[in-house]
């Protein structure tokens, strides 16, 4: 018989490859910083005017500004970054005015160091460049700059390009600021200074450009808020009025909140202004539509036939923003209807009420936007339309969110107490709910409704339940 051979050895384990990451492609800005970190970069900044490589040069900056962005203080390296102030490159530029502008409070005298590069950029062919620089020099909120600062902004003012005259106009709001600030050792010339600012700022609410204007005007808001803004007169809002379909979204906003603090002189002006306004009610935007209601709302002061107008011309552009589009916007929206009818009388709860069902909760609706749709429809509820609202509402009494549960009971109470011939209905289901028993803090919410709605109408008796009675006559 043959032997045995001896058995082969086992295999040997499966060698387990290491997986070693990757280091990611380009440069890293936003990284630990090492021990000697800004002495590297301080040497790599005196480097740069010697670097022909434009990539190199930009990586650097980006380094500078990224440290800038987490934290790190890099003040020590303002000389250097001052000295490179002179390049040609646009960007770089950009990165190198955002340091100076972020750390010339720290170091005023090294500022002045740069004023040279930028008075020669608010002087270039280039208007980007100049805008650039105008907008930089006006950041540095050093009133020892200000013999430099105001007279750049008075010549960007008057600068043929509209993209330097916007920077101008803001960089003018700056310089008063600083003016304010002098007032305690020179009051008579910053005041006088200040009033020909402000003078120029009323000639650029004129300008050709549509921006430059609204600029003025946020300006001139900032600088007579004291006295509640910018004082339109008739030439000021007609101006805008007629040129309102030249500006932005945002632009359209401003110069709506412009108009709503302007009173017409006669009645028919007033419905000029409605009639050339009334387009913007078609608009997509919650922001200009709200805007154009607030200015309709206040042209109609005092005049209840023709407020009533309004309130029909608003109710379609208002509930089509509330019932489409985001959350956030319907919220806002069902605000500014909310405030209507409670501050619009019987007229406004009329108009609003035959479009009730549009406003009643989905399942998908936010706990804050259902909320607001429950105030708004205990605010419309009419003798008409309560009987569908309270089957609706009660629906919403055992919803998930405890707070929609309470501000259900809530709003069937409201509508109870503003309704006499549903407050019968409503008990009835207040009662419903107590005999249910239901968790205890409906059950606490349903007495305490309970109990407002018996000490409005003192003179019925209700059928209650036994437990009711005990609750009631304990309390």
């Amino acid at each position: 018989m043959a032997a045995a051979s001896p058995s082969a050895p086992p295999p040997p384990p499966p060698t387990h490859h290491v997986v070693v990451p990757r280091p990611p492609a380009g440069p890293q800005f936003f990284v630990d910083q090492k021990r000697g970190e800004l002495y590297e970069l301080r040497q790599v900044l005196r480097s740069l005017p010697t670097e022909r490589d434009v990539t190199k040069q930009r990586d650097a900056l980006k380094k500078l500004i990224a440290y800038m962005t987490v934290g790190l203080d890099v003040s020590r390296l303002f000389a250097d970054v001052v000295m490179l102030a002179s390049t040609a490159d646009l960007v770089q530029k950009k990165m190198i005015y955002q340091y100076l502008t972020n750390y010339a409070d720290t170091n005023p005298s090294l500022s002045l160091l740069a004023i040279n590069t930028f008075q020669k950029d608010c002087n270039d062919e280039d208007p980007r460049l100049r805008g650039l620089a105008l907008r930089s020099l006006c950041s540095l909120r050093l009133s020892c700059m200000l013999e430099y600062i105001e007279p750049a902004a008075r010549k960007g003012a008057s600068d043929p390009s509209p993209y330097v005259r916007r920077a101008a106009v803001m960089g003018m709001l700056k310089v008063c600021k600083l003016l304010q600030e002098l007032m305690a050792t020179d009051e008579e010339s910053s005041l006088q200074r200040i009033d020909e600012i402000r003078q120029r700022l009323h000639e650029a609410l004129f300008d050709d450009d549509p921006q430059v204007t609204i600029n003025a005007i946020c300006a001139l808001n900032e600088l007579e808020a004291e006295t509640g803004g910018l004082q339109v007169t008739k030439k000021i809002a007609t101006h805008f009025l007629n040129r309102i379909k030249r500006f932005s979204e945002w632009g359209v906003c401003v110069i709506l909140n412009l108009v709503a603090s302007y009173q017409p002189e006669t009645e028919e002006e007033a419905f000029d202004v409605m009639n050339i306004l009334d387009d913007k009610l078609k608009s997509s935007s919650a922001a200009v539509v709200l805007g154009c209601a607030n200015c309709f709302l206040e042209l109609t002061r005092g005049n209840a036939e023709l407020r009533k107008q309004v309130y029909c011309r608003l109710k379609p552009p208002l509930l089509t923003l509330a019932t489409t589009g985001y959350p956030e916007i319907a919220h806002t929206i069902l605000r500014h209807i909310l405030l209507i009818v409670q501050t619009g009388g019987e007229d406004a709860v009329e108009i609003f009420a035959g479009e009730s069902r549009q406003l009643f909760c989905r399942y998908t609706d936010p706990s804050y936007l259902k909320a607001t749709k429950l105030q708004t429809l205990a605010a419309i509820a009419t003798e008409n339309n309560c009987v569908d609202m309270i089957a609706e509402i009660r629906e919403y009494v055992c919803d998930a969110d405890a707070d929609i549960a309470r501000q259900s009971l809530a709003a069937l109470g409201v509508i109870a107490c503003r309704i006499p011939s549903a407050a019968d209905d409503v008990v009835t289901l207040l009662l419903s709910f107590v005999e249910m028993e239901l968790a205890d803090f409906l059950a606490s919410a349903a007495f305490v409704i309970l109990r407002d709605i018996l000490r409005k109408y003192t003179k019925v008796q209700y059928q209650l339940h036994e437990k009711t009675k005990i609750v009631f006559t304990l309390g």
